[in-house]
Order: structure tokens, then sequence, then C-alpha cells
């Protein structure tokens, strides 16, 4: 039975011949490890070792298994193959692996999937292997079904030496290289370009393997381990319905002053998938170009939300603190665990 045939069995399973724990083991192990092991190991590459990919294939499996829980539940809807379920998922590990140990290009990175995904010449979408892939917006279905190799991408460095363009902003050169390519790139390949031509500089990441705990100011590995985003994601999905209930100006001064240990709360539900970044827009009422342009920006100071809805610094802490209030008592109906659905640190 093919992993497609497997996958669908496994969403329909309603009687006792066809137990869905028993076809949800089948459709892990036998179909999902070979997806799993093959793209951690060609997108991780040749740098680390077989101990990180075992380690990130098994991260990926467990983020795997809560999404496919998740399909289960009332209302829930598969949107991709299995096969693109579970290669997309491995590749988001992979990229938060890289994420954790190159920071500014990851940062670059994000920005780089706004500017793509908010832009009218561009378009973003998911590849057969999972990964993000950007191309021009009017390229024929031909052009979209090649994607530029590393021989390509050479020949555009190639090209751009000869006619140097200007690292910023980044709409006009990344317009510039897809011209140059005549063909779609994977968003990867595309952030490391760009960050040659930016000259973007790395700080050295020493991990807790090689001493870091014994290095001042020298953090470990910060990111949450796969459980734990698995348990985040469920808790922000249930709220996030609840904050679409509130008021647009209590949303406001909530979503745009929230934050987590890694920077805005906002970036979180959209990294998990609770929302995507035009929901996040629309339940700001902004357009999708607007909240780009405050998107490297966020969290904004009360002072800011403040001239934004036409208010006072002291309203907009009001409006803020109800809504919260207002979270906690859902949360509480809910049985779930804390007051705060999001730690929140006023500014002035």
């Amino acid at each position: 039975m093919g992993s497609q045939e497997l996958f669908e069995r496994y969403l329909a399973a309603s009687t006792p011949d066809d137990d869905p724990g028993t076809i949800l083991e089948s459709l892990l192990t036998g179909c999902a490890q070979p997806i799993l092991n093959r793209v951690v190991r060609s997108r991780l590459g040749s740098l680390y070792t077989p101990a990180d990919a075992c380690e990130l294939a098994s991260e990926a499996m467990l983020e795997l298994l809560g999404r496919l829980r998740s399909l289960r539940e009332p209302g829930a809807a598969a949107n991709l193959p299995f096969d693109a379920l579970a290669a997309g998922v491995a590749a988001n590990t992979v990229y938060r692996f890289y994420a954790r140990r190159f920071p500014e290009h990851n940062r670059l990175r994000k920005r780089l999937r706004y500017v793509v995904e908010t832009g009218r010449r561009f378009r973003l979408w998911l590849g057969s292997n999972g990964a993000s892939v950007c191309g021009l917006a009017a390229a024929s279905a031909a052009e979209a079904g090649r994607i530029a190799d590393a021989a390509d991408v050479e020949r555009c460095r190639e090209r751009l030496r000869q006619r140097p363009i200007a690292a910023e902003p980044l709409a006009p050169l990344v317009l510039e290289i897809l011209r140059t390519l005549v063909r779609p790139i994977d968003l990867s390949r595309l952030t490391a370009l760009v960050a040659e031509i930016a000259g973007l500089c790395e700080p050295s990441w020493v991990s807790p393997s090689e001493g870091a705990e014994d290095i001042p100011g020298m953090p470990a590995d910060p990111a949450p381990s796969a459980a734990i985003r698995l348990e985040l994601r469920q808790r922000l999905s249930r709220l996030w319905p609840e904050i679409l209930l509130l008021p647009v100006r209590n949303r406001c001064a909530l979503l745009l002053s929230a934050r987590d240990p890694s920077g805005a709360a906002l970036w979180l539900l959209v990294d998990l998938g609770v929302a995507s970044f035009r929901e996040a827009a629309g339940a700001l009422e902004m357009a999708p170009e607007e909240l780009a342009g405050l998107w490297n920006r966020l969290p904004l100071d009360d002072h800011e939300i403040a001239g934004r809805l036409g208010l006072g610094r002291q309203q907009v802490i009001n409006l803020r603190s109800t809504a919260r209030e207002r979270l906690a008592r859902r949360e509480d109906q809910a049985g779930a665990i804390g007051a705060r659905p999001i730690r929140q640190e006023n500014r002035s």
C-alpha cells in the first residue's frame, strides 16, 4: 500500500478493524522515516555529523507525529499529499537547526521570504522536496517547474560580479537575481547568494559540546525541543481563534507588542504555522505590505502603537490588559495551564 493511500486510510479510520494507532505506526515507520532521513541528509550537507542527522530526523518525526494527530481533530483538513507533508516537516527542522547557528542569515531569510511573499512581481510555493521556492509571478508553468541548481547560481553570481548592484533594498535585488537566473530558486540558495552580495558576516557559534557553557556570555543552543514546540503550537492554536474574536484595537495592542524569548510573538505564531503571514496581517487589519514593513522591528513599543491607533499610551496599555484578561479567562475555561498566553514586555 502506497504512502498516500495509507495516509488517507489513517485520516478516515473509524472502525475497530481500522485502528488509527496501528495505521499511524505503519505510516511513520514504513513511509515517513525514509523521507525524513533523505531530506534531512540532503539539506544538512556534509558540514555536520551522522549524529546530527539522526537527531534532526528524530525531531522531525516527533513534529510529524503531532501534525498527523492534529489532522484527525474535528474540522482539520490535509492540505498536502503525505510525501510533501513529511518532506516539508523535515526541511523545516533542518532550517531551524541552521537558524539557531546562523542568526544573521536567519534574519535575512525572513526578510527575503516576506519580500517574495508580499511582492506582486514574485511568487512563493512549496517544492517537491519540501523546500520553499521563489520565482517571478509572470513565469510560465515550464519555467516554474525547473529549479535553479548550483551551476545556475554560479553563472548568476558571475554575471552580477560583472555589473554590481546594490544589496539594499531587497526587492530590486531579488528581481535582478530572478531575471538573471531565468528560473525559480530555492529560498535557501537565494539567501546564501544575497548574503554574499551584501557581505553578511555571521558571528561564530560554539556548541555546548565545545565548551560554550564555560565561556562567559556564550549561551547554549536556545532553541526549544520539538516536544516543546509541539506543545506551544497546540496551545497557541487554541488561543488564535480567541484572539481573532477580540476587538481590532485590542488585537493590535496585544499582537504588536507581544514578545517571546526569541523576539516578537507574532513571528512565533507564523513560524509555528498557527497563522499565515497574510492571516496575521488580516488580524491587524493591515495590508500584507504594511506588516512586511514593520516585521523586522516587532515588537513595537507602546508609544508607536499609540500613534498608529490614534490613542494615548495608557489607552494602549489598558487595551492590552483587557485582551490578556479575556484570553486568560478563556484558557482557564479550557483547562490550560498559566494565566498569561503570551509573555509581554511593556516598554516606554
